[in-house]
């Protein structure tokens, strides 16, 4: 049965649709890394953005049906607020790890049910900045060009914990158009104009998975949340609409893009006491690649 699956490197909720777990390839690396211009902050000074986020998967199938896949991977932030009145930590390195299962059994049907934890890379200690998060999502094909989601995603650790759902379509339009209508996990809208060639223009956040924490170094809480849209031309050796794909499954993507400000919310130890803090709108960049074997 074939399936249209979105491929989401780096998604609002860093959450992988495993649309390279196959029989064939047991192995897949992707990475992504976003830096973002100067940006004003309204209570004064400048602030500095970037992401990345990298990934290692190891993959199985128990059965014709259903798959295992084990994640390590490395998260990194930065944010560079020169007047910061309440740390001087710009740098975020978080270290993350999950497993996945994905099973095509019901008819019509692919689930995915996750669960992984970051933690502060420098100093591991899961009980202070241990992030536990899990989700379980499928997919029904409802017919070759359209196939409908839905799931749930939630997270707790450092004093939080946020649950949202994953509804949404996708939909093939012709030879030529793909458009992903997912909440919460991708909004776009891609054009395939040459064999392995496409144009893609989508939605962005930032921060990581909405109002996700992060512990500095002193102690204090951070919450980030930005949103975008960005406009990305994409290459995939083994495209969707490709007769002939290759062996070793690659793409890669490079893009421009607009982020329309946001805010952070920095709180005391204890989730107390919190303040936020917004900037203003910036240009940014954003190149991936992930290659399955």
């Amino acid at each position: 049965m074939k399936l249209f699956i979105v491929i989401a490197l780096c998604s609002t909720l860093y959450a992988s649709d495993y649309s390279f777990v196959t029989p064939e390839r047991h192995v897949h690396i992707e990475g992504n890394y976003r830096p973002v211009a100067e940006a004003h902050v309204k209570k004064g000074g400048h602030l500095l953005y970037a992401d990345s986020s990298d990934s290692l998967f190891l993959s199985h199938f128990l059965n014709c049906d259903n798959a295992l896949s084990w994640q390590l991977g490395y998260n990194y932030m930065k944010i560079d607020w020169n007047k910061n009145p309440s740390f001087s930590q710009t740098n975020f390195n978080y270290a993350k790890a999950s497993l996945g299962y994905i099973t095509t059994s019901m008819e019509g049907w692919r689930w995915i049910l996750n669960g992984g934890a970051t933690v502060d890379a420098t100093t591991f200690n899961f009980g202070k900045s241990g992030v536990y998060s899990g989700f379980f999502w499928g997919r029904y094909h409802f017919n070759n060009c359209l196939g409908v989601h839905a799931g749930l995603y939630g997270y707790a650790g450092v004093r939080n914990a946020y649950t949202l759902p994953i509804l949404g379509v996708d939909w093939r339009i012709g030879e030529r158009w793909q458009l992903n209508a997912i909440f919460p996990i991708d909004f776009s809208l891609e054009y395939f104009f040459a064999k392995n060639w496409s144009s893609e223009i989508s939605y962005a956040s930032f921060g990581g998975p909405y109002r996700i924490p992060w512990r500095t170094h002193n102690g204090h809480i951070l919450e980030v949340h930005s949103t975008g849209v960005e406009w990305d031309l994409n290459y995939d050796c083994n495209q969707r609409y490709n007769s002939d794909p290759c062996d070793k499954w690659f793409n890669a993507s490079i893009g421009l893009g607009w982020n329309f400000g946001g805010w952070l919310l920095i709180k005391d130890e204890h989730n107390h006491h919190g303040k936020y803090y917004h900037y203003d709108s910036a240009p940014y960049a954003q190149v991936e690649a992930a290659l399955n074997f």
